[in-house]
């Protein structure tokens, strides 16, 4: 799962995937704005086959928010 979500964030907020660590958040991201954060959560959605609802949407500050929030979801 790691892999696969690193790989989604990589290519909505074009960076590199050694530059990818839990405890980045929407303040060290260039890009990630309210836009992105959508996309990213429509990327994740197509490819994992869920749907977060809105709570979940506007409930991840990090990136170890969002991994934690997916691993409930796809369990």
């Amino acid at each position: 799962m790691e892999d696969k979500i690193d790989n989604i964030i990589s290519k909505i907020f074009s960076i590199k995937i050694e530059e990818i660590s839990n405890d980045l958040t929407a303040d060290d991201i260039d890009g990630w704005d309210s836009l992105s954060h959508m996309q990213l959560i429509a990327e994740i959605e197509k490819n994992y086959k869920i749907k977060f609802t809105t709570k979940e949407m506007f409930n991840f500050f990090s990136i170890a928010d969002l991994k934690k929030i997916l691993k409930k979801k796809i369990k």
